[in-house]
């Protein structure tokens, strides 16, 4: 297989800061800042299958910077110190300002981000998430929590149904067959996850929002019961220079994947620095 080829499929991995990086694609280079994950650490196998997929569209649209988190996360790690980090790793890396786009978590991660170090931050992108969970966020966040601490990995992945598949026959069919592969593919320790689960559940950033000055762009599906449209509206308003695409039928998971999505996200960043 041809070189470039065989990294647009795989990525190439490195370490900056203390954080894994993976670089996906070609074309002008985006910080990407990843959804929850039950480990921290360098995507492989079908974690890394999972990470390739999702960002399939993206990546074939602009140079993908996939930034993880720490490993060994301690106990009462907050967002703002996950933020910090991702600051050490950019002044690290890049010697300018860096369009950046967080999904889910990494949305949370990447408003922090920018509110906390507005230098750093050209432009943002944050897909499937606002400023809070939604109640019903919350709630599942909890339950994804407490089946990984019993050591119930398959309700934990059911858990995961409705990021994907908005109802229906549909979603329960997601459910089982994300419960079936569960034991094969979740790791023994999930504690790194869980805490940082833990840290986005009593999160609300409604106080910092003001401080982003990056131009913004919020994106998120209709259908995602953890990121309501009054959640999202109430974002949009907190933040001096920001733009929400609601997206018709897309669930949590379309934020990111959709084609409408990957459009709109990449037209956003096409726009490059503000004058």
């Amino acid at each position: 297989m041809h070189r470039r080829a065989r990294e647009f499929l795989t990525g190439t991995d490195e370490e900056v800061a203390g954080l894994p990086m993976m670089v996906l694609g070609e074309g002008r280079p985006v910080v990407f800042l990843p959804g929850l994950s039950f480990t921290h650490g360098p995507p492989s196998g079908a974690a890394r299958l999972w990470e390739r997929a999702t960002l399939r569209r993206l990546s074939g649209q602009v140079q993908l910077h996939w930034l993880g988190r720490r490993r060994d996360v301690p106990a009462g790690f907050a967002i703002s110190d996950f933020a910090q980090d991702c600051a050490d790793a950019l002044r690290s890396r890049f010697d300018r300002p860096m369009a950046v786009v967080g999904f889910s978590t990494g949305g949370f991660l990447g408003m922090q981000l920018a509110a906390d170090h507005p230098d750093l931050v050209e432009r943002l992108v944050v897909a499937g998430a606002g400023h809070r969970l939604s109640d019903a966020g919350r709630a599942a966040n909890r339950r994804w929590i407490e089946a990984l601490s019993d050591g119930r990995p398959r309700d934990a992945w059911r858990e995961l149904a409705p990021d994907v598949v908005a109802s229906g026959r549909s979603r329960a069919v997601t459910g089982a067959a994300l419960a079936a592969i569960a034991p094969l593919i979740t790791p023994a320790d999930c504690s790194d996850g869980i805490r940082t689960a833990t840290a986005e559940s009593s999160l609300d950033l409604a106080p910092s929002l003001a401080r982003i000055t990056a131009p913004t762009l919020l994106v998120a599906g209709d259908r995602d019961a953890s990121c309501t449209p009054s959640i999202l509206v109430e974002t949009q308003r907190g933040i001096p220079d920001a733009h929400l695409a609601l997206l018709p039928g897309v669930t949590h998971l379309g934020a990111l994947t959709s084609r409408a999505a990957a459009h709109t996200i990449t037209a956003f960043l096409a726009q490059g620095p503000r004058p």
